[in-house]
């Protein structure tokens, strides 16, 4: 028998471990009993799996021990290094991103080219190119198209591939990476970067972008780097490659609009079609990758292949790069179940704060989530649903404990809550406990019980579009400002009621009332105080919309689904 070799660690791809798990064996007692070389025996299928096994058990640790630190990650480059190893290449430069609509004139025929370009001027006067890097589109009566802001185009340069590593390197840093067009012997390539790939083989006509270090590379073939799978055609010495590709400007091709046929430069091979010209307002681009907008994103791009779970939809919303802003992703995009929102199944809801129902980016986001859903599964938009929660706050002080002024801690609490807290967002939860952390860590002479903490909640209401508020929280007692209705010739305001409703378990009347607190209406509508939710009738029609005042029951805010809270200090009183 051979003396026993350590088993090779560093090599632990499936075949090295097999040779690996191989040559162990070739030096045990075991050597003269099998024949490990043939395949197709019961001691091949063995050490196959064993090898499978030991290789998904790898990769899954791998991505484990990665992701630990992904979380904790500060410094950007270390982040992007990180995330490639999960096969998701960070965007270092973005493109602000325009939605374009084109209107026909007439009915000829009207066409947009690939390169196309338009130029209008941002928020300081500057003028901002945008490009169509898409293929050439014919246009219906109204067809919108996605532009990319940037420096300048490059056009179908002619690159030489490195054969034995199957990569171009990309000598622009600030490229961004959506808009690396290939084209190989005058066939257009498929980018498939941070995107699943699914049934692909050697002659499927596809690339990736990866981040080497500070370079940027676009990779062909199986040599894809890393833990990267997926298996594509590889580049031949007889092949043409060219490539294109936006050089970003970053949020310098932010707030820019397009409303007229003269902002259409060019269209590449063609003459400039007789349209009708009008955008969204640009947004989404950057010249500095947000971290937290990285360790969002990241970890649902590595589970994403489909739309499944929540996750999946939020991949796609966010990667989209339609969002008004990116700070804070994490609570600008909420994805929820029609059995949470209304006790229906088969629909999947989503929000997004600050962006209207009827919005360009909403028809581009619903277009790239029907791609990819699941039969049977139907999505809905639903704008956020906005509150604003007031602070009562009534602090104590004791001057021997403090060595600061009141007034100028009264001025730092405020910003400190309201930095906090004071940003429209989903999930943006808040607590009496929260307060007292921060008031008591603020200064040693502060003190503050829940008792002097109050909440009071306004939410504008307009009957015309909502007559169901879900507040999703315990309610003490509602009242409204005075608005005129078809109720009474004098305004009135809504108040809750303890009169319970029968057949509805746990709900109780809303009525109206006049300025001088006389009964209008007994039943407007009706309240449920343990749920939240708040219904008023058809039969109720306001001139305006009003500001409905929520006093929650609970000594906590918690939003739920779509409903965003911003909160805002109305009083702090430190005596």
């Amino acid at each position: 028998m051979n003396e026993p070799k350590n088993i090779d660690l560093v090599n632990i791809d499936w075949d090295s471990l097999r040779e690996n798990l191989v040559n162990y064996l070739k030096t045990t007692e075991f050597a003269n009993d099998y024949d490990f070389d043939s395949r197709g025996t019961t001691i091949d299928l063995l050490l196959g799996l064993f090898s499978y096994n030991t290789t998904i058990a790898l990769h899954y640790l791998h991505i484990l021990n990665n992701e630990s630190f992904i979380y904790s990650a500060k410094n950007n480059s270390s982040l992007v290094k990180l995330l490639q190893t999960y096969g998701y290449t960070a965007n270092r430069y973005k493109s602000s991103t325009a939605l374009v609509t084109f209107a026909k004139n007439d009915s000829s025929l009207a066409q947009v080219d690939r390169y196309a370009t338009l130029r209008s001027k941002n928020d300081k006067n500057s003028n901002i190119n945008f490009y169509y890097i898409g293929p050439k589109t014919t246009l219906n009566l109204s067809t919108t198209l996605p532009f990319y802001a940037g420096i300048k185009l490059v056009k179908e340069q002619t690159v030489t591939v490195d054969l034995d590593d199957q990569e171009i390197e990309i000598p622009d840093l600030s490229v961004d990476v959506r808009t690396i067009v290939v084209k190989v012997n005058e066939d257009y390539w498929i980018n498939f970067t941070n995107e699943p790939v699914i049934g692909t083989d050697e002659s499927s006509k596809i690339f990736f972008i990866v981040n080497k270090g500070d370079k940027i590379f676009v990779k062909f073939g199986k040599n894809i780097q890393n833990i990267e799978t997926t298996k594509g055609k590889s580049i031949l010495s007889t092949d043409i490659v060219k490539i294109s590709y936006v050089v970003s400007n970053g949020d310098v091709g932010n707030n820019v609009s397009f409303d007229s046929i003269s902002q259409f430069t060019t269209n590449g091979t063609l003459n400039i079609p007789n349209v009708s010209v009008t955008s969204n307002t640009s947004s989404g681009g950057y010249s500095t990758l947000d971290t937290e907008y990285l360790k969002y994103i990241a970890p649902r791009a590595y589970n994403y292949s489909s739309l499944v779970t929540k996750s999946d939809y939020e991949y796609v919303i966010v990667n989209s790069g339609l969002l008004p802003d990116v700070t804070d992703v994490n609570q600008r995009v909420s994805v929820f179940d029609g059995q949470d929102f209304n006790d229906i199944g088969g629909t999947v809801y989503y929000s997004i704060i600050d962006l209207d129902v009827d919005s360009e980016e909403v028809d581009s986001i619903n277009q790239l989530i029907e791609e990819k859903q699941i039969i049977g599964l139907s999505t809905e938009y639903l704008p956020s649903d906005d509150f604003v929660c007031n602070l009562t706050i009534s602090c104590s002080f004791d001057a021997r404990k403090s060595k600061s002024n009141k007034n100028i801690l009264k001025d730092e609490l405020i910003t400190s809550i309201e930095d906090l807290y004071g940003t429209k967002l989903f999930f943006n939860n808040l607590s009496k406990s929260d307060l007292i952390s921060i008031i008591i860590n603020k200064d040693k002479g502060l003190s503050v019980s829940e008792s002097e903490i109050v909440f009071s909640v306004d939410k504008n209401i307009d009957l015309s579009t909502q007559r169901t508020i879900r507040f999703y929280n315990g309610i003490s007692s509602i009242t409204s400002d005075l608005v005129s209705t078809n109720l009474s010739t004098s305004q009135v305001k809504f108040n809750s009621t303890s009169t319970t409703v029968p057949g509805l378990n746990g709900f109780y009347y809303l009525a109206a009332y006049n300025s001088s607190g006389t009964l209008v209406k007994n039943k407007v509508g009706v309240y449920n105080p343990n749920t939240g939710m708040i219904v008023f009738y058809d039969s109720v029609v306001p001139d305006s919309v009003f500001n409905l005042i929520i006093s929650p029951s609970a000594s906590s805010i918690v939003a739920i689904n779509n409903m965003a809270v911003e909160y805002s200090v109305n009083s702090l009183t430190i005596t």
